[in-house]
Parts: structure tokens; C-alpha cells; sequence
């Protein structure tokens, strides 16, 4: 019997010699003869074997070998990613002081009827306290934001608008917020406006903040510190819950404090600050609410001791190589699979198998295990049983519930607790084959390499965790080595120059920023390079104008504008285009001109006049000239308003 080659291309040999012959006219006219017998027709007729033999065997690539060619290049699907929930947990009198255990099962059932499966990813004990005050001590003086901490859809600065150390979060309890000896106090921040924290690829965050802050608690008239058990949001660079352990000599009475008109308990978080860094965070913390009994929960649920069935039902194993069985939940996060009662070991393939090893392959999207054939992996031996002994099932999109679910705990001792949704997010499906391949060939287009002063900026603008504004690159001059006579000369070195995303009008990197930048850029420049991270330098720019206001507009109104749009132009990250002022650019008074004269009910624009503060030099047109790494912002400006209706002649 003859072997039965699939036809798996839509063209054959004829068919593409005779797309190619129908091509020749069109690169040469001088070639008329067509027929066999032609040199250049056997030429084409040996292109069209080969052709056809190339597109033959290109379509026996199966996903199984992209899957194993995108796993040499170390891009292989990602598994499905869980989703998680925070949320506030309301008891009632019966539960205050109780334990809520890790890995308590919570179910979220949406307006279908649709149920999704939660476990809380750590315990909380619940007390019956509630904030009643938050205020904020900054250097203008104190802000309530009580209202707003209780209220859907507004936000308030933890530490004012211009965090410094010294500042302080003052909370005020109604009830003893440490009844149960522990405080699980949920933080929710507020990231509007704000660019999303860098990534690179699937490389860790390394970021660990260098400013600091305390919480402390107010006794007999003074504030002593709190023990910090643990604190998911890093200083306040992200939300999440802070543990904190009830102090030895804790006063649950309540007392008045900061004119607050109810006797409440009371702790604040204070910010503390190295004397070397010049701000404590980058963008002033700004929350949408501080809570008690705040919970985390993973959209992902334990089970145990569930045998597996092969696809067409069958619970046993056979003596056929290659054998998949189904697990009656998917995705799979992990599982523990037993067989015959003797436990297997998951690999990721059978590449290294040997034909004795008791090896198994997880698919987490499918939910589905598949076993050797006796070459890479062990048959596992007939009529036997496979058993989850345990495995976790959870991840995808669906675990992005909305704030319209219904929350509860499973059926238990909690199962009168009331829960309040505060967000979710983060659940991702599993990776086709397809969708990886894109993002391989998506990431093979990025730098990972520093080999110019544009991957330079790329890299450090993509350090993991960091919201970045921009950065620059520029190589320095070589210097001698020593004072004296010679040739010898230091080493040229690369200065990455980094601005973080602040609203402060001169945006400045913090020491763990820095060092996190740092890090990520040693890990991926050349052996040869030698790289400086470093916070910007800025020279300040004062305007002085005289403007002419057209007849129905307001001067002051036109004096604000004209500074405003002075301060926009000379931004380190909004000015000039739109995207920051050009690091070494100079600031000519024509272009100050034209912005001024730019603005709405500015008749004309008169004499011109830019004054630098710090390092920056005139020139003379007077334009301000700045170094290479340098940058920009704007200082007070002095815009007067010139009464005379003559023509509209000045010096600029």
C-alpha cells in the first residue's frame, strides 16, 4: 500500500511555474522564448520544486513546534493569571475579634448568576471600629478629608500636595480599631492621570523606596511608634493593606485631638525622610480611602481529590502512549497529580525525560494533563486512576468582576459577614500560540541590549515599577586621569539623566528611584560601558514682557494666562511640543515671543527679556544656554501692561 501524502497547499508545481512564467514579461521584455526548452524555463521549473517543496514542508509546522520553538527562545505562552479583589469586610457584633483564616473560599456572583470563586490570600481580624476622621498636617497648616474619605469618587493628598517629611496622616477611630490585637487597615490610592508603573519584558520590580514612614499611636499626651507587620503599598507608592500589632500600652479611650469636635482613638502616618534626598515620593500620595478590615482575595480556589478522566470519559489509564486526561475545572494554576497512588512530577516537557521517569505536562488553559510514550516520559501502567490529589484552579478575565457582583463568604462560620467590593483586577487568559509569537516578534523590536544613547533612554524609561517622565543619554568627554603632564586619559562614560513623573515643577528622582534605574540599566549594557544614573540639573528661567491687552479682556486675567502658558512652555515634561522641554536646548526670547503673543486677548507683545537662575549662561541675543543634561523651569516672571494704543513694535 502507498503512502498517503496530504495535499496541504492550494498551488502545485504547475501552478506556480506558471505564476512565475506569467512574470517575465514584466522584467524583461527582451526574454520571448517560453517554451521547455529554455534555460531560463529550467530554471524557473527547478525554482518551482523547490518552492513547492519549502511550502510542503512548511505546512507540516504544527503549533506543537512553534510551541517548541518560541520555548528555546524563552518565550513560551503565558500560563492564565489570576485576578485580585479588595475588599472591605463589614461584621457584625457577633464576629468582632475573630479571625478571618488564609485561604478562606469567598464567592462573587454577578447580575447573570454567574459565580466566581475567591480565596483570601491572608488572615485579617475583624473589629468593629470605623474611621471617623482622616486629616492631613502639612507645612500650609491642616485638611479634613474626612468627607471625602467616605465618599465614592473623590480623593484626597495623604500628606498634602507637596509631601516633605514631617507631614503626617492623622486617622481617628470610632471604636477600638485594635480589639482583636491586630489592624488591617486597607489603602486605596488614586491613580488617575498617572502613567502606568514601567516593564521590561518579564523582568522583577526591583524598587524599593528610600523614603520612609512611620505610624505611630497617641498616648498619655505623646506619639510613640507602632510595630508595621506588614505593608503592601511600599511607603505609599501603591495601594494595599498595612498590618499593624496593638502596642503593649495601648488606651483604648478615646481623647479630642487637632480640634476635631468628637473624642476619637488615634494613629498617623508620618512621613520620615533621609537627609540626603531632596523629596520623599516622587508624586505626592493621593488616596481614595483609608478602611479597617481590609482583605485581598486571588480569583483562584484549592481542590482536592479529584480523579481525572480521559477524553472520552474513561477514568482509567490504558497502555497508548501519549494519554491526556481532564481535570473538571479550568484554567489550572497548579496541581499535584498522583497515579495508582504514587505521586508524579509535573515538568514543563518531556525534553528531558527518560523513558522511566514519572513525569506529567500541565496545560493550564485546557486544564488537561498529558503523559509520556515511553521515550520522553514513562506510560503510566494500564487500569490505573489518576487523581488530583490537589490542584488550583482559577485566572482569566472573567476573575475582573465588576462593582455590581455580589459578594459573601462560602457556607461557614463567616457566612453572616457583609462584604463591601472595592476594586479587582489583574486576571489575564492564557496565551495562545499565536498571541506569544506576536509578542515574541513585538519584543524582539525592543532594545534589551545598551548598545546607543537611544536604547540607553529606553531602558531606563522601562525600569519595572517606575512611572517615568523621560530620560536622557549623553556620552562625556574624556578628562585626564591626574593633574599632572600626559596623555593618559579617563575612560569616556555614559550619563543616563532620568526625570520621573511628578507634578513638582522641577520633578526630581528619589534614591530608590535612582538605584532602581541603576540596576536595570547595569543588568543590560555592554561590558565595556561604564554608566552614571542621575537626577537632572535645572536652570531656572524668569520672563520679563510687556504686553498690550486688546480692548474686552481683563488685565489681570491676561497676566495669569500669559504666566501660565510661560509655565507650560518651559515644563521639563509638558513644555516646548508637548512632550518636555529638550534636555541642553537654549531658551531664545523669539520663541518666549511667540507663546506670549500666542495667548488669547494679548494685543501685542513689547520688549523681551530672559533672566537664568543657577547654571545657565546668556548669550548675546539673549538667549539662555544650558548644559547638555540640563533642563529647564519656569521661576516668577514680571509681565506688565503697557496703557499706550500705539503700533505694536518691540525689542525681543
Amino acid at each position: 500500500m502507498g503512502l498517503d501524502i496530504p495535499d496541504l497547499d492550494d498551488r502545485g508545481f504547475e501552478q506556480l511555474l506558471e505564476d512565475a512564467r506569467k512574470r517575465i514579461p514584466v522584467h524583461s521584455d527582451a526574454w520571448t522564448d517560453h517554451n521547455a526548452t529554455d534555460p531560463g524555463i529550467t530554471i524557473l521549473e527547478t525554482l518551482a520544486f523547490v518552492a513547492k517543496s519549502e511550502l510542503y514542508r512548511l505546512d507540516r509546522v504544527t503549533d506543537d513546534h512553534v510551541q517548541k520553538y518560541l520555548s528555546l527562545l524563552g518565550a513560551s505562552p503565558k500560563p492564565p493569571r489570576p485576578a485580585t479583589a479588595h475588599l472591605r469586610v463589614d461584621p457584625p457584633p457577633t464576629a468582632v475579634g475573630r479571625t478571618v483564616p488564609t485561604s478562606s473560599r469567598l464567592v462573587a456572583e454577578d447580575a447573570t448568576g454567574v459565580v466566581r470563586w475567591f480565596e483570601t490570600d491572608t488572615a485579617v481580624t475583624l473589629t468593629d471600629a470605623t474611621v471617623g476622621a482622616v486629616i492631613s498636617d502639612h507645612g500650609r497648616g491642616r485638611t479634613d478629608h474626612t468627607t471625602a474619605n467616605g465618599s465614592v469618587g473623590m480623593s484626597f493628598h495623604a500628606f498634602g500636595e507637596r509631601a516633605r517629611a514631617g507631614n503626617a496622616m492623622y486617622i481617628g477611630f470610632e471604636g477600638d480599631p485594635f480589639v482583636g490585637g491586630l489592624l488591617d487597615l486597607g489603602i486605596d490610592m488614586d491613580e488617575t492621570g498617572l502613567p502606568a508603573p514601567a516593564s521590561h519584558g518579564d523582568e522583577a520590580v526591583t524598587f524599593e523606596p528610600s523614603v520612609g514612614v512611620v505610624w505611630e499611636y497617641y498616648i498619655d499626651g505623646n506619639w510613640a511608634e507602632l510595630q508595621v507587620l506588614r505593608d503592601e503599598t511600599k511607603q505609599f507608592y501603591a495601594g494595599g493593606l498595612v498590618r499593624l500589632e496593638r502596642p503593649a500600652d495601648w488606651d483604648s479611650e478615646p481623647v479630642t485631638l487637632l480640634d476635631h469636635p468628637r473624642p476619637l482613638r488615634w494613629l498617623r502616618c508620618r512621613i520620615v525622610q533621609d537627609p540626603e534626598e531632596t523629596v520623599p515620593h516622587e508624586v505626592p500620595p493621593r488616596l481614595e480611602g483609608v478602611y479597617t478590615n481590609g482583605l485581598t482575595a486571588t480569583h483562584a480556589t484549592v481542590r482536592r481529590s479529584e480523579t481525572l478522566a480521559r477524553p472520552d470519559g474513561s477514568e482509567r489509564t490504558t497502555a497508548e502512549p501519549d494519554q491526556t486526561f481532564g481535570f473538571e475545572h479550568a484554567p489550572v494554576l497548579d496541581a499535584t497529580v498522583s497515579v495508582g497512588g504514587e505521586t508524579w512530577e509535573r515538568v514543563d516537557s518531556f525534553d528531558r525525560s527518560g523513558p522511566d521517569d514519572e513525569h506529567y505536562v500541565l496545560d493550564e488553559t485546557a486544564g488537561t494533563i498529558s503523559f509520556g510514550d515511553e521515550v520522553g516520559g514513562r506510560i503510566p501502567a494500564p487500569d490505573q486512576q489518576v487523581v488530583a490529589e490537589e490542584y488550583e484552579h482559577g485566572g482569566g478575565t472573567e476573575g475582573n468582576v465588576t462593582a455590581t457582583a455580589d459578594w459573601r463568604f462560602a457556607a461557614g462560620e463567616f457566612e453572616e459577614v457583609a462584604i463591601e467590593f472595592r476594586d479587582a483586577g489583574g486576571g489575564a487568559d492564557g496565551e495562545t500560540i499565536d498571541e506569544a509569537l506576536a509578542r515574541f516578534q513585538h519584543e524582539r523590536e525592543r532594545p534589551f541590549r545598551t548598545v546607543t544613547t537611544d536604547d540607553y533612554r529606553y531602558i531606563a524609561t522601562h525600569t519595572p515599577g517606575l512611572r517615568f517622565g523621560r530620560a536622557a543619554a549623553v556620552v562625556e568627554e574624556a578628562e585626564p586621569a591626574y593633574g599632572g603632564a600626559g596623555s593618559c586619559e579617563q575612560p569616556k562614560q555614559v550619563r543616563v539623566v532620568v526625570v520621573p513623573h511628578s507634578p513638582r515643577d522641577r520633578p526630581r528622582p528619589t534614591t530608590g528611584f535612582l538605584d532602581a534605574v541603576r540596576c536595570h540599566v547595569e543588568r543590560h549594557r555592554l561590558v565595556t560601558d561604564r554608566v552614571n544614573v542621575v537626577a537632572p540639573t535645572y536652570v531656572g528661567v524668569g520672563v520679563r514682557a510687556e504686553i498690550r491687552v486688546a480692548p474686552d479682556y481683563s488685565q489681570v486675567g491676561r497676566i495669569d494666562a500669559v504666566e501660565s502658558a510661560l509655565e507650560d512652555f518651559l515644563h521639563p515634561l509638558r513644555g516646548f511640543d508637548g512632550d518636555g522641554w529638550p534636555f541642553g536646548r537654549p531658551v531664545h526670547p523669539s520663541e518666549v515671543y511667540r507663546t506670549i503673543d500666542a495667548v488669547e486677548g494679548v494685543d501685542c507683545v513689547f520688549d523681551v527679556s530672559l533672566s537664568p537662575t543657577g547654571e545657565g549662561e546668556v548669550g548675546p541675543d539673549g538667549s539662555i544656554h544650558i548644559a547638555e543634561s540640563s533642563l529647564v523651569y519656569s521661576t516668577a516672571h514680571d509681565v506688565t501692561v503697557r496703557g499706550e494704543r500705539n503700533g505694536c513694535t518691540g525689542d525681543f
